[in-house]
Parts: C-alpha cells; sequence; structure tokens
C-alpha cells in the first residue's frame, strides 16, 4: 500500500522532469453527473498521459548499476511511451515489450525516443519475454504492480486546489 508520504515524495521527485499541467472545470461532465467535476490536462505531458510521473518516479530511484543495467516496460501503449521517453531524457537504456496489437503510434514514439521495441504476438507472451529481459539484469518498470510508479502517478490528485463548496 502507499500512503500520502510516498505520494509527497514522489511529487517532490518528480518536479522538474515533468510538465505541471493545468486543471479546467468540465461543465459537461458536472451536469451529467450531478457534481462539480474538473479535468486535469495530461494530454499536455511530454509523453500525451498522465503515465510519464510514474515511470520517471521510478526511474529516480535507480541506483547508478540499476541505470547501467537499462529497463525494460511491458505495454500495449500509454506506459512504454512514457518508459521510453522519460528513459531517453535521463539517459537510460530501455527496452520497451509491446504486443504486435499495440499501435504504430506507440511503437515509432518510443523508437523515435531511443528505446528498443520488441514486439510478441499478445500481453502474455509480452509479460514472459519482460520477465525473461529482468531475469537477464535489466530493471523492470512495471506498468500497475510498482508502488513507486503507482505514488508517481498518484501525484496527480497530490496538492489539488480544494473549492470551498457553495
Amino acid at each position: 500500500m502507499i500512503d500520502i508520504a510516498d505520494i509527497s515524495a514522489a511529487a517532490e521527485r518528480i518536479t522538474g522532469h515533468v510538465i505541471r499541467t493545468p486543471t479546467i472545470a468540465s461543465p459537461g461532465l458536472s451536469q451529467a453527473l450531478g457534481v462539480p467535476v474538473t479535468a486535469k490536462l495530461e494530454l499536455l505531458q511530454h509523453t500525451g498521459s498522465f503515465k510519464a510521473r510514474g515511470a520517471v518516479a521510478r526511474l529516480l530511484t535507480l541506483s547508478p548499476a540499476e541505470r547501467a543495467c537499462g529497463v525494460v516496460a511491458v505495454s500495449g501503449g500509454n506506459h512504454g511511451i512514457a518508459v521510453a521517453i522519460m528513459a531517453g531524457a535521463l539517459d537510460i537504456k530501455a527496452t520497451v515489450v509491446m504486443p504486435q496489437s499495440a499501435s504504430r503510434r506507440a511503437v515509432r514514439i518510443a523508437e523515435a525516443a531511443g528505446a528498443v521495441v520488441r514486439l510478441t504476438d499478445g500481453m502474455p507472451e509480452a509479460f514472459a519475454l519482460t520477465e525473461r529481459l529482468r531475469d537477464e539484469g535489466m530493471v523492470l518498470v512495471h506498468p500497475f504492480d510498482d508502488p513507486v510508479v503507482l505514488a508517481g502517478q498518484g501525484r496527480l490528485f497530490h496538492k489539488w486546489p480544494r473549492r470551498a463548496d457553495p
């Protein structure tokens, strides 16, 4: 389990590595749900999604030896893009394992960021290849089962200004 202290630590760690994206009120969603809804514009992030926050939070915790080994990520898209771009920015070798069903756009972006992209027949094969690469010494940056990644993604919701109820 992660807690607010983990999220706060991740927030401090990733400052300067991600964009502080704006929030806007969403009248349509607010009306549909009957409560005030605010949207965070993570599409403006370097990677086009909030996944950059968790990826860079994890990458920044790597030891020099782990950085030298490189990282591996498994993804159908946004997580792989985030790891590729953020690893490239930190000069860390990255391999992204994706199923062949991943969008050509995601593959292209990850490769353009400098990552090696390995395509597999499906997600079970992608996870299996990722485990083999981890066993060979690469550091796994898991898309959802890593408390550091989750804490970094939790930064989305940390320290948002709260509105007083009318």
